[in-house]
């Protein structure tokens, strides 16, 4: 067992030792490229809730929602999808039994989408997202489908005015004109009615007030 001591945090301040303390700090940003496209589509989620957009993000770490999230899977989109295909019910939610999760995933499905969840939902298969046996993301998609071409993901899904968005986000020097499958991909929504944005912008990071204290 490990014992903690208790400070007093007043004595603490009195008598830390300043060992290095920089007002602005240079550092190697470069190493930060892989989170900027994560953070761009977090700042892009809360930019769309702003403007009054429903927001669903497709990854775990899109920040925020327009749902009540009453339960984990809630901000998953590709959970809550897994669930509209009966054969791939696996999850459960705590102490709910499988088709009660199933239940309320379709049901918030249903919610969001509206009249549009079929064509949403034919739309993913198009792309490879989700396959027939509603086995959802590209790379297990094809361990059970090996036929089954993973075209385009996108970042963010969003509704307003009854209508649904399917949204890329690019950060910095990200240009999706660069991969013409990601274009196919995000333009294919047109053909199941609906809406494709392109949403970019500029994220950078920075760090000031940097310094190293010694405690007494």
């Amino acid at each position: 067992m490990i014992f903690i001591p208790e400070f007093d945090d007043a004595r603490i301040d009195l008598e830390k030792k300043v060992k290095t303390k920089l007002k602005t700090v240079e550092f190697n940003k470069s190493r930060f490229k892989t989170y900027f496209g994560n953070i761009g589509e977090m700042i892009a989620s809360e930019i769309l809730l702003k403007e009054g957009f429903r927001v669903w993000g497709l990854k775990p770490y899109e920040a925020g929602g327009s749902r009540q999230n009453r339960y984990l899977y809630i901000d998953d989109l590709y959970v809550c999808l897994s669930f509209y295909y009966k054969s791939n019910v696996t999850y459960r939610e705590g102490d709910l039994g499988v088709e009660k999760t199933r239940e309320l995933a379709i049901k918030e499905l249903e919610n969001f989408f509206g009249e549009k969840l079929v064509a949403f939902k034919k739309y993913m298969e198009s792309i490879g997202v989700i396959g027939k046996t509603g086995i959802v993301g590209a790379s297990r998609i094809k361990m059970v489908e090996p036929t089954a071409k993973h075209v385009y993901t996108p970042d963010l899904v969003c509704r307003k005015d009854n209508n649904i968005y399917i949204v890329e986000v690019k950060t910095n020097s990200g240009n999706i004109y660069n991969k013409p499958e990601r274009v196919k991909g995000l333009l294919l929504a047109r053909k199941f009615g609906l809406i494709p944005l392109l949403i970019h912008m500029n994220v950078r990071i920075d760090a000031s007030d940097f310094s190293i204290q010694e405690l007494s």
